[in-house]
């Protein structure tokens, strides 16, 4: 491996030799710095590989750690840790993230590597890598199975134990590429890391966990588009069908900033306010011309109650009675324990103010359940009135059987008592004291 001090020691006099300057203390051009200038010339087309990454609208300069061995090679699976990186650039609860020059080929790599061996930790991942080039593959991944598809889009679905890391390597990617790297869950992770620089003592960028996705841009590679933006949507639901207080909020976390919003309603606007329970749909363009389409559907909450229709029947002599209407509320709202309110009318008109106490004829009442927020459809209560018999005095004459009793038969009465409507019972007083 040619090391990189060493490269720009060389440029630095080969710039020096080409300057209209008088060097202070001129260096002979031997054998050693031929040899130098040779092998530089032989790789400075390897070392031509400008890149940035972005995230949440923050750009970085990156470039890829130079090795003069193959991908799989560096990343030295199992050894001399088992079942884990053996870079040397693993970090403990960190997903550490780099390209990868082999200087004797000149292909890009992209390393991702969870967590380092052996430090009693583990957890999980998933990802997607996007607009990949077709050249694209995979060489290196830590457990069999856990990277899928294939350029453009090769996903990753990651599980490690506390002994191990996790990880792999995507190889021949390019520098003239555009890649999108998206993080969609992860459990174990305390920090996303970068890795720049010299590969003995890289520098180290700090990329945010909330989500965003990681642009990599090399070279002229042009836009990709992520495959969605990762939007992340807030619901507030209607509190009832009639009523306009749903909302929807929303907050792109991938693509660029700038972003523009079209409506199935017409409106532009971010987010939206007052809306009755529905399904919205929305196209969110970023500032490169990346789209997501999001269909949102606006619920009710807690939503309009459930009430059942109910009767009483009461007798009376005049065909008016007393009902107390509260007696039938855990009927009409089915036991939840809401407000039952009652009207005469199916159109809430005509509110009925004592409804333990309400006077009426056979009529049809009307009772609506509200729990706090809306109220239930009317319901029917059915009141009706059916007239009380009236008895007749009736007398029966018998002569003295003995003592002064006699064996009085009362039937032969009945028809005379009930003015022949109904049937006739008959008791000791006027407290219904059975015979």
């Amino acid at each position: 491996m040619f090391p990189l001090n060493i490269i720009f020691h060389v440029w630095a006099m080969i710039a020096g030799l080409l300057q209209p300057v008088q060097p202070t203390d001129p260096q002979p051009f031997n054998a050693k710095n031929a040899v130098l200038l040779e092998q530089f010339s032989s790789q400075s087309s390897l070392l031509a590989c400008d890149c940035s990454i972005t995230q949440s609208g923050n750009t970085y300069p990156i470039s890829a750690l130079l090795g003069n061995e193959t991908p799989a090679a560096f990343y030295s699976y199992g050894n001399p840790i088992v079942s884990s990186a053996n870079t040397g650039l693993e970090l403990t609860e960190g997903l550490v993230i780099f390209l990868y020059e082999d200087m004797n080929t000149g292909i890009i790599s992209l390393f991702l590597i969870a967590d380092i061996g052996g430090d009693a930790t583990g957890g999980s991942l998933e990802f997607e890598v996007n607009c990949l080039p077709q050249t694209a593959f995979v060489s290196v991944e830590d457990d069999p199975g856990e990277f899928f598809g294939a350029p453009p889009l090769i996903t990753g679905d990651w599980t490690w134990a506390a002994c191990c890391t996790d990880g792999g390597v995507i190889e021949d990617i390019g520098c003239n590429n555009t890649i999108n790297l998206d993080l969609l869950v992860s459990a174990g992770i305390d920090s996303i890391v970068w890795l720049t620089g010299d590969i003995n003592n890289p520098d180290q960028i700090l990329l945010s966990m909330t989500g965003e996705s990681i642009t990599i841009s090399c070279g002229t590679g042009g836009i990709c588009c992520p495959v969605g933006l990762d939007t992340e949507v807030v619901v507030v639901d209607a509190t009832c069908p009639d009523t306009p207080n749903g909302s929807i909020d929303l907050t792109p976390q991938d693509g660029y900033p700038g972003y523009t919003y079209f409506w199935s309603d017409g409106s532009t606007a971010e987010d939206l306010q007052n809306l009755y329970s529905g399904i919205y749909s929305v196209t969110i363009t970023d500032s490169q011309g990346c789209t997501e389409e999001l269909a949102i559907t606006v619920g009710t909450s807690p939503g309009d109650p459930l009430a059942e229709s109910a009767s009483i029947t009461l007798c009376s002599e005049n065909m008016m009675a007393l009902f107390n209407l509260t007696s039938l509320n855990e009927t009409i709202n089915l036991g939840t324990g809401f407000s039952v309110l009652w009207f005469q009318n199916e159109n809430l008109t005509g509110p009925i103010i004592n409804p333990s106490g309400y006077f009426t004829s056979s009529s049809v009442v009307y009772a609506v359940v509200d729990n706090g927020f809306c109220t239930s459809e009317p319901v029917p209560v059915v009141l009706t009135v059916i007239q009380s018999p009236i008895g007749t005095t009736a007398t029966i004459n018998l002569c003295e059987e003995t003592n002064g009793m006699a064996t009085f038969d009362l039937t032969t009465v009945d028809q005379e008592v009930s003015d022949g409507v109904g049937t006739v019972s008959w008791y000791q007083d006027d407290l219904l004291t059975s015979l």
